[in-house]
């Protein structure tokens, strides 16, 4: 990161479980998304999603697109950080520019 360049005002929100809506699966945290999103101080915040314990899934990554994005309003993004191995830069870059940082459960491992 850049030390000269104001950072803005960040708050950490652990969660451990709970589904999205995987398939064949209930919503189980449509509540806790609603305050995380409410949190961010945005109306249609930017979520970036990453995949990496799930192994890049790309299902994943669909289910996050139709929770956050379609259900909750919000924009969305991923960043695979194992099929692509994006630079330092680009990571920094995609972090910065969301609001919201989902990194998303699986075998961490992996």
């Amino acid at each position: 990161m850049n030390p000269s360049r104001p950072i803005k005002a960040q708050k950490i929100v652990a969660i451990g479980g709970g589904e999205i809506g995987s398939p064949g699966c209930p919503v189980e945290t449509i509540s806790i998304d609603k305050e995380i999103i409410r949190l961010s101080g945005k109306k249609r915040p930017r979520v970036l999603f990453i995949p990496t314990a799930s192994s890049d899934s790309r299902g994943y990554y669909k289910t996050v697109v139709k929770h956050f994005g379609k259900r909750l309003r919000c924009t969305t993004s991923v960043l695979w950080l194992i099929n692509e191995k994006p630079s330092r830069k680009e990571v920094e870059r995609k972090v910065m520019a969301s609001d919201i940082v989902y990194v998303g459960g699986g075998n961490t491992p992996t």
